[in-house]
């Protein structure tokens, strides 16, 4: 994960699209739904959202979870749905164990599934480009 962080906060500084936010930030995607994704992108200007709040107002364009052994697939599922209601508009699931990402665009099956040596890239960050081999490495 410390890879991706760099990686995208290096992206964003060069590329200025937007904030990488980390998981310390809790977002209220619904009026009784908080979540907080290991790290998450709100595309754009929207910094005056962030300023000061204890639970961010702003619905990220891209969350990403980093999942653990012990998350349930309807777990995982579950959450899904929550940001794909809420307005996100990707989500990757990476999978340490497993060595793969996988991109989700709608909550019904994942748009891409990576392994090997493919590559981390998305439509909401032209240019961003990061191998599974450097993820993982």
């Amino acid at each position: 994960m410390i890879r991706l962080t760099a990686r995208l906060f290096l992206f964003l500084e060069t590329h200025p699209l937007g904030e990488a936010l980390l998981s310390e930030n809790l977002y209220a995607f619904a009026p009784d739904t908080r979540l907080a994704p290991d790290l998450a992108v709100i595309l754009g200007d929207r910094r005056m959202g962030l300023t000061g709040a204890e639970v961010i107002p702003i619905v990220p364009d891209l969350a990403i979870e980093v999942l653990s052994p012990s998350e349930t697939p309807a777990r995982v599922h579950r959450k899904l749905g929550q940001y794909f209601r809420a307005g996100v508009r990707e989500v990757w699931l990476i999978d340490p164990e497993d060595r793969s990402v996988e991109i989700w665009t709608g909550p019904s099956l994942p748009e891409h599934s990576l392994t090997g040596e493919a590559a981390v890239t998305s439509v909401l960050l032209p240019g961003f480009d990061l191998p599974l081999s450097d993820l993982f490495a």
